[in-house]
């Protein structure tokens, strides 16, 4: 199943029911803390990153371009937690585009946000049903935002 043109996710061969509980924990504390790598700085890396989420799903995060990455990493980094609270909380998605909206101003905003809301979702910080509100309802309405020019 693919989500967005930057992540993609998909069942784990292993399957989240056969993994031993220690080794499911063990593992997502350690893509835990190189997540938390990742996600808090501004350089990124110049390959797919994958995560094995809790409940099985495998997820690829694929970086955005050197020029977004050069552009906008620390413009999005600074203001990545407010995002995160944000798309936890639910709420309309209209609200959430609008606000959105003004962070993810340029198309290099919106590839970097992007690959972050991923790094997010990757990590088990966002649930499905939040990360899938992300790619179905708010993410195609900023792209359709930006291809008219900004006006939403």
């Amino acid at each position: 199943m693919t989500l967005g043109a930057h992540c993609t996710r998909r069942l784990s061969a292993r399957g989240s029911r056969r993994a031993p509980r220690l080794l499911r924990t063990l593992s997502a504390l350690a893509l835990g803390v190189a997540g938390a790598a990742i996600g808090g700085c501004t350089t990124f890396p110049d390959k797919p990153v994958v995560f094995n989420r809790l409940d099985g799903i495998q997820v690829s995060c694929v970086p955005p371009s050197p020029e977004a990455q050069e552009l906008e990493g620390a413009a999005i980094g600074n203001v990545m937690s407010d995002i995160t609270q944000r798309l936890k909380a639910g709420g309309s998605p209209d609200a959430n585009v609008e606000a959105l909206a003004r962070i993810a101003s340029t198309p290099e905003r919106l590839e970097v946000l992007r690959y972050r809301v991923c790094l997010e979702y990757g990590k088990d910080v966002l649930s499905g049903d939040a990360y899938a509100a992300w790619t179905d309802a708010i993410l195609p309405r900023l792209q359709a935002s930006l291809e008219r020019g900004g006006s939403e």
